[in-house]
């Protein structure tokens, strides 16, 4: 499992991400350094289908929530698409 931490306007949040291809994309684009994800390098583009989309999708995701819940709208639907690991 990986976390995604975020501190947004005195909000400190966690995103648990399980076990999958977002997870594997994720571990993949991270650096040595575990400080940042490189969604650019020759090994993610070529092994995932849109990465930048999806390390965003997470990288966004708190303050996505936190503007959601401040501004709630019943109609609003969520569309949430998985990464997909490129066929070889």
């Amino acid at each position: 499992m990986i976390f995604c931490t975020t501190n947004l306007n005195n909000y400190i949040a966690a995103v648990p991400i399980e076990r999958g291809a977002l997870a594997e994309l994720l571990v993949a684009a991270e650096p040595p350094s575990h400080n940042k994800w490189n969604y650019d390098t020759d090994h993610v583009v070529k092994a995932y289908d849109k990465p930048r989309k999806h390390i965003r999708f997470v990288s966004y995701a708190v303050r996505e929530i936190i503007n959601t819940l401040a501004t709630f709208d019943q109609k609003r639907t969520w569309k949430i698409r998985f990464p997909k690991k490129r066929s070889k």
